[in-house]
C-alpha cells in the first residue's frame, strides 16, 4: 500500500477555494500529473472512473453518464438557433454542452460569470440577440457610437462570441446562438478603415503609427474592470494588412516596441489572452513591386498567404508573447460530404504562427445584423445575415474559451485553457498540416472531456506523477468502520488529467467500507441488553411519578438499556431518571447481583 500526499477537496454546492487535505490509501500508482510544456500531439480520452458526479443524478455510472450525456445532447443540436449556425456542430459545441450542464446542473448557460472583451468597430448594444446581458462600450481613438448606416462588424462578431436569439426577435428563425451565450460582453469602439481592392503591405512608418494606436488600446483592455469584472479574452477581429513573413524580428520590435509591451502584460498574475483574426489576404490582387524581399508571397499578381498577418502573427517573432495569443485561421462549411472542413479560399494560413494557430470555422457563418435596410437603405436595421471571414473565425475561439473558463469553474489560469485548447484540438486527417491549420480544428467537446489518466496529485501543486484515479481507493480496516465514509460525504475530490485540468469526483465513493457489520453496529450489538439465560431471572422494571419527573428502578438489568457504554456494567440495581432539559441520570450498583443463591 502506498501512503499518498495531499488531495484538493471541496464541499459540494459551496463557493469556497478548493482545500487541501485528508490523505490517500492507493493499491497500485502510475498516471500523469501537471501541465505540460509541450502540448501533446493527440489527445486521449481518460478511462472512466468508477463514476461520474453531476449535479442533478449525484454520482453515477459511467454508462449512465453517457446515456445523459447523448441525451443532452440531441437536445441541443436538435435546436433551431444551433442549427442555424453549423460552426457549432463543426467544433462539437453539443458535447461541451452537455459534459457542463451534468456538471452543473439544468439550465447552466455556458460562458456564464463571464466576461468577454472585444476591439472592434463598436456594437448595437439595443439588438435582440443581447437581451438580458450586461453589454458595456468604450469608444476610444474619436470612435463614435454607429447609428446603423453600415453594417456594423462588431456587433456580427460579438453575436457570434454570446449572441442568444430570444422568442421576441422577429428574426429569430434564422439567427444563431453564440458559443458562449451566457457570456457578457465588453465592447472598445475604434475607428475602422473602408479598405481597398488589392492587398497593401504596411510600411515600416505605417507600423509605427500603428503602434501609436494600438498601445493604449491594448493597456484600456488589460486594465478594464466594472463591479469586479476583468477580461480574461479579448477578440480582435480588426488589423493592418502584412504578412507576418515580410517583417524581420528587429523591424517589428523596434516598431511596434510600446503595443510588444502593452501585450506582454510583464509582472501580471494572470494575463489575458488576445484572440485575433489570422488575415483575409489570401488569392486578393496584390503587386509584385510591394513583396521584392518575399517574392512567392505574390504569384501570378494574387497573394499567396500562407502565414498570417502581422498583429496576429506577432507571437512568431516575439517570444515574450506566446501563450497569452492566439491566431485563428477560417473553415468553410463541409462542401463534398467527406466531413472535413477545409481551409476557406479567402483565410490566411497559419504558417510560420502555426504553434500558436488554430482553425474555426469562418465561412457561411450567422451573425446579428445592425445596418441600412437591404430593401431602401434606412439606417439602423437589426437581424440576421450570413458573413464570412476570419474575423468571424476568431470568435468561435473566445466564446469557446469563455466555455472552458465557464467549465473548469476559474481554476485553470488563462493561459493553461489556452495550453488545453491547442492540445486537444482537432490534428487528425488534413488537420495534422500544421501548415495551414496550425494546431488544428477547433475541438470543444475535446477540452472538456478528461485527457489521458485522471490522477491524484501527490503532493501539495499538480507538478508531478500522480495516482490513477480509477485504481485509486481508501482502504479502510475494521475499526473505522463506515465513520470514513460517511464524514467524507458531501465533499469532492480533484483528479487532474495529463493536461493539468481538473475534473471532480465525490470522494466519499472512493472509500470502501470493511467486509462485515461495522465497527458501530458491532459495538451497538454488543452494549445491547440481553436476556440473562444461566439465571432465568426475570428482569424487572418500575415506574414511579414523583415530583413530575419519570424515575426508572431496574433489577437485574444492564444501566444501559438503548446501548451505550454503560451497558458494558452488566447486570445490576438501576435507577434513572428520563431525559429532561437535555439531561438524564442513572445510578447502579452490581454489589451482589447476578450470584446463584
Amino acid at each position: 500500500m502506498q501512503i499518498l500526499g495531499l488531495l484538493a477537496l471541496r464541499r459540494i454546492r459551496a463557493a469556497a477555494p478548493i482545500l487541501a487535505a485528508a490523505l490517500l490509501v492507493s493499491a497500485c500508482g502510475g498516471g500523469g500529473g501537471g501541465p505540460s510544456s509541450e502540448p501533446p500531439q493527440a489527445a486521449t480520452p481518460a478511462p472512466p472512473p468508477d463514476c461520474v458526479q453531476t449535479a442533478e443524478f449525484g454520482c453515477v455510472s459511467p454508462p449512465r453518464y453517457l446515456s445523459e450525456r447523448q441525451t443532452i445532447e440531441a437536445g441541443y443540436s436538435g435546436e433551431e438557433d444551433f442549427k442555424n449556425q453549423w460552426g457549432l456542430t463543426a467544433i462539437r459545441a453539443d458535447r461541451a454542452y452537455a459534459q457542463l450542464e451534468l456538471l452543473h446542473g439544468a439550465g447552466s448557460q455556458p460562458g456564464s460569470g463571464q466576461t468577454t472583451g472585444l476591439i472592434d468597430s463598436g456594437i448595437d448594444t439595443g439588438h435582440p440577440v443581447f437581451a438580458g446581458k450586461r453589454v458595456t462600450e468604450r469608444f476610444l481613438n474619436g470612435a463614435t457610437d454607429e447609428t446603423g448606416d453600415k453594417v456594423s462588424h462588431g456587433t456580427a462578431v460579438a453575436s457570434v462570441i454570446a449572441g442568444h436569439p430570444s422568442a421576441a426577435f422577429t428574426a429569430a428563425v434564422t439567427a444563431a446562438r453564440g458559443v458562449a451565450w451566457g457570456a457578457d460582453i465588453a465592447m472598445f469602439a475604434i475607428p475602422l478603415g473602408t479598405g481597398v481592392p488589392d492587398y497593401n503591405p504596411v510600411s515600416l512608418t505605417g507600423l509605427a503609427r500603428a503602434d501609436d494606436r494600438w498601445a493604449p488600446r491594448i493597456d484600456d483592455v488589460t486594465g478594464w474592470s466594472s463591479g469586479g469584472r476583468t477580461l480574461d479574452f479579448v477578440n480582435v477581429s480588426v488589423g493592418i494588412e502584412g504578412i507576418v513573413e515580410q517583417y524581420p524580428t528587429q523591424q517589428i520590435r523596434t516598431n511596434l516596441a510600446d503595443m510588444i509591451a502593452a501585450l506582454a502584460q510583464t509582472g501580471a498574475s494572470e494575463k489575458t489572452v488576445f484572440v485575433w483574426a489570422a488575415g483575409n489576404g489570401h488569392g486578393d490582387p496584390c503587386d509584385a513591386a510591394d513583396f521584392t524581399d518575399n517574392p512567392d508571397l505574390c504569384v501570378n499578381g494574387r497573394v499567396v498567404a500562407k502565414s498570417v498577418d502581422i498583429l496576429p502573427g506577432l507571437q512568431a517573432r516575439i517570444a515574450e508573447l506566446r501563450g497569452h495569443a492566439i491566431a485563428v485561421v477560417a473553415v468553410a462549411p463541409d462542401s463534398d460530404g467527406d466531413g472535413d472542413y477545409e481551409i476557406a479560399a479567402f483565410s490566411n494560413r497559419c504558417g510560420i504562427a502555426a504553434d500558436w494557430c488554430l482553425a474555426a470555422p469562418g465561412a457561411g457563418v450567422k451573425a446579428a445584423y445592425f445596418g441600412p435596410d437591404p430593401d431602401d437603405d434606412s439606417p439602423g436595421v437589426q437581424g440576421a445575415y450570413t458573413g464570412g471571414g476570419t474575423s468571424f473565425a476568431a470568435p468561435m475561439v473566445t466564446g469557446g474559451l469563455a466555455v472552458m473558463k465557464h467549465y473548469f469553474r476559474s481554476q485553470l489560469s488563462n493561459t493553461d485553457l489556452v495550453a488545453r485548447m491547442m492540445a486537444t484540438a482537432d490534428k487528425t486527417g488534413i488537420y495534422a498540416d500544421s501548415s495551414i491549420y496550425g494546431q488544428g480544428l477547433l475541438d470543444l467537446g475535446a477540452a472538456t472531456t478528461p485527457v489521458g489518466v485522471a490522477s491524484v496529485a501527490l503532493g501539495e501543486r499538480v507538478d508531478g506523477l500522480g495516482d490513477n484515479l480509477t485504481q485509486t481507493r481508501f482502504a479502510l480496516g475494521g475499526a473505522l468502520g463506515d465513520g470514513l465514509a460517511q464524514a467524507l460525504a458531501g465533499h469532492e475530490i480533484a483528479a487532474f488529467d495529463t493536461l493539468g485540468a481538473p475534473f471532480w469526483f465525490p470522494l466519499g465513493d472512493l472509500a470502501g467500507a470493511a467486509p462485515g457489520p461495522s465497527a458501530a453496529a458491532r459495538l451497538r450489538d454488543f452494549t445491547a441488553p440481553r436476556q440473562d439465560r444461566e439465571t432465568g431471572l426475570l428482569r424487572a422494571r418500575y415506574a414511579a411519578l414523583a415530583g413530575g419527573d419519570r424515575l426508572s428502578l431496574g433489577i437485574m438489568q444492564a444501566p444501559g438499556t438503548e446501548g451505550g457504554h454503560l451497558a458494558l456494567a452488566g447486570q445490576a440495581l438501576t435507577l434513572g431518571t428520563a431525559e429532561r432539559d437535555g439531561l438524564s441520570v442513572a445510578a447502579f450498583s452490581s454489589e451482589g447481583v447476578g450470584q446463584n443463591p
